[in-house]
């Protein structure tokens, strides 16, 4: 929580904690950004078809 008093108000607001592990690598942010515009192109494929090319 981020507490702060002004004026004679106090603000209280939550902060959002962040495990180390959760923050992306730059290439990881990269592949998320290509993965999220390819999505907005339509550029999909269902998982069943995936699994299929992969021989899965």
């Amino acid at each position: 929580m981020e507490v702060t008093a002004e004026s004679g108000r106090v603000s209280v607001k939550p902060k959002r904690l962040v495990d180390a592990d959760d923050t992306l690598t730059a290439a990881e942010a990269k592949k998320l950004r290509h993965a999220l515009k390819q999505l907005k192109e339509g550029k999909t494929r269902p998982w069943s078809q995936v699994k299929y090319d992969l021989g899965v």
